[in-house]
């Protein structure tokens, strides 16, 4: 019996120092741990904001950083995806495949640029290392379309036909003010305000309504003495059937085709001045005579029946080499040169005018919501942009 108990005393001390020993060997594992290197980014969201079409943000910071005990490495380069990723780009980049210590930091700079049609957009600025896990920001803008502004010489707007936040409700004699330099236009319809005619709600939109027998609007604006310029109008037509003045500038004589005999003129209008009837066209004009080579002229097929659209002429170095594109709806729509002395400008003697000519004929039936001229020469993109900006509101779609 002796000799049992010594070795069941035995058994039980042993078991006891094992505990120990593993206690021990516990204790001194988790004083040695090894601390998993950690990675973040400040920013885990960033909202670039509204930036205008084919203009591009401020390079924005954006701060890999480690915030673990040990090294971070093998690493991947920051990246961008997303469904947008194509918007957002690394313009600047200190982190590469670089490894971090603890609380070292790389910097990423990130541009948005807005070369898409006006939305909102997002991607994911992100990076992955093997040894300090994955850190990522969502990144998020707005492409806007607001009209350029820069060289807007003049500038009218149906719905901000008084100057305040609504359109006029005027008719004979009315003003429509021009919301750049004052130089303003008058709604001149003979006598009374006939049905169909006058400052109106035109489905939504605010707009002029021209009723095609004797409705215009005189301005006291001119383009006369502008080497290169651009003008735009929103407008549309009951029928592309007939002509029509839309815009017109020139002698008080001028019927919108030039004749040779000093009409020197200039117009936006309704009309295939090729065969001297309309053919569903529009048209771009600026000289003395519809017939010569060197005048700038241009025409843009139409479908037949009504028609809404918004119609520019981009002019450039008209005192030496005459050059004029033409755009619908966004689109560049031909160009054309000329020169110097078939679109003299010395017999002008009337202002800008809207929806009729220098004689008492071709007048719009339809109506205008809106018009401006630059006094630069605009490119396609400034052009698109300006489409984009107000076409949606009055039906139109654009393109470019």
């Amino acid at each position: 019996m002796g000799i049992l108990k010594k070795l069941l005393c035995f058994f039980i001390i042993c078991l006891y120092c094992l505990s120990c020993v593993e206690s021990n060997i516990s204790k001194m594992s988790e004083s040695f741990k090894i601390k998993s290197a950690k990675l973040i980014i400040k920013q885990k969201n960033y909202d670039f904001g509204s930036i205008n079409l084919f203009n591009s943000s401020n390079a924005v910071s954006f701060y890999f950083e480690n915030k673990g005990k040990t090294k971070i490495s093998s690493c991947l380069a920051p990246k961008i995806e997303g469904p947008d990723n194509s918007l957002f780009s690394i313009v600047s980049d200190s982190c590469g495949q670089g490894n971090l210590t603890p609380a070292g930091k790389c910097e990423v700079q990130v541009q948005f640029s807005g070369t898409m049609i006006p939305g909102d957009y997002e991607a994911t600025l992100f990076r992955e290392c093997a040894n300090g896990g994955y850190a990522a920001s969502q990144l998020e803008a707005t492409v806007a379309a607001s009209a350029i502004s820069s060289n807007l010489d003049f500038y009218l707007n149906a719905a901000l036909a008084d100057g305040a936040s609504s359109y006029s409700t005027g008719c004979s004699d009315a003003t429509w003010v021009d919301l750049i330099g004052g130089e303003n236009g008058t709604f001149y319809n003979g006598s009374g305000c006939p049905s169909g005619s006058g400052w109106a709600d035109c489905g939504g939109y605010s707009c002029l309504q021209f009723d095609g027998a004797n409705d215009r609007v005189d301005t006291t604006y001119s383009v006369q003495n502008l080497n290169d310029f651009t003008i735009e109008v929103f407008f549309s037509t009951q029928s592309v059937a007939t002509t029509q003045m839309i815009l017109w500038e020139g002698n008080s004589s001028g019927n919108g085709y030039g004749d040779g005999s000093g009409h020197e003129e200039l117009n936006l209008a309704i009309t295939d001045r090729t065969s001297g009837t309309t053919n569903n066209v529009l048209s771009v004009f600026f000289g003395k005579n519809t017939g010569s080579n060197d005048a700038l002229s241009l025409m843009i097929p139409v479908p037949a029946g009504s028609f809404k659209g918004h119609l520019v002429a981009s002019f450039s170095a008209l005192n030496s080499a005459p050059f004029v594109t033409a755009y619908l709806n966004g689109a560049a729509s031909g160009t054309d040169t000329g020169s110097v002395s078939q679109i003299s400008r010395g017999t002008w003697n009337t202002d800008l005018r809207i929806a009729r000519p220098g004689a008492n004929q071709r007048y719009l039936d339809g109506q205008v919501m809106l018009v401006r001229v630059y006094d630069r020469a605009l490119n396609a993109n400034e052009v698109y942009t300006n489409c984009l900006a107000n076409g949606p509101s009055y039906g139109i779609t654009c393109s470019q």
